[in-house]
């Protein structure tokens, strides 16, 4: 199949299998979307292809149109801090969801993603300079970060980040699958196109394409 199929499951980034194109199913273009397993499985993920999703999936859809990979990890790890209310597996966000609240950075009382965007950039610095192994195989030994991640980096020591608590419904579109479907009877096909998100919280949500 072309298409990943996002189920909700904590592996695979939340990928169960690829399948072919489901003709009443919304393909969610990944670029504007979170895929979260909100049904015994608490896992946003971010995905790098279009995608459907499955039963036990919600698509959190940004209000205000696309967003980078790192915008988007940074939302998904703002909502996994919810998790911690969901440590039973029978737990259910499905009614709650829109009136749960992320706490975000600000600026001039806007989000501030140009902070999210350095900050994430930092991190990803960060860790590379800790492999030094990967660092020499790579002719990354000399990587230094830009002016802005060192801003970033710096407001957030000295505290000089404000931050703001948003609902859920406040920032997405909450988009469920219209009809259920038995996800084990969804064909995945090998070398698919688009991913398919379910209720995991491994490989980011994906089961399969």
């Amino acid at each position: 199949g072309e298409i990943p199929l996002i189920s909700h499951q904590n592996t695979e980034n939340g990928v169960t299998r690829r399948i072919e194109h489901i003709s009443n199913r919304r393909i969610f273009h990944y670029e504007e979307t979170i895929s979260l397993a909100d049904r015994g499985v608490f896992y946003a993920t971010t995905q790098n292809e279009d995608f459907h999703i499955g039963t036990r999936v919600k698509a959190l859809v940004f209000k205000d149109g696309k967003k980078s990979e790192n915008v988007r990890l940074f939302f998904s790890s703002a909502i996994n801090k919810l998790q911690i209310l969901f440590t039973d597996y029978s737990s259910n966000a499905t009614d709650k969801l829109p009136k749960y609240k992320i706490q975000l950075p600000v600026l001039n009382g806007q989000i501030d993603y140009n902070f999210m965007e350095s900050f994430i950039e930092e991190l990803e610095a960060e860790r590379i300079e800790e492999l030094e192994a990967y660092l020499s195989v790579s002719g990354l030994k000399d990587t230094q970060l830009t002016a802005d991640e060192l801003s970033a980096l710096d407001k957030l020591k000295s505290n000089k980040i404000f931050w703001k608590e948003y609902t859920i419904d406040q920032l997405f579109d909450i988009v469920t699958t219209a009809h259920r479907f038995d996800a084990n009877k969804i064909n995945i096909i090998e070398n698919g196109r688009y991913p398919y998100i379910v209720r995991t919280s491994n490989n980011n949500g994906q089961r399969g394409f």
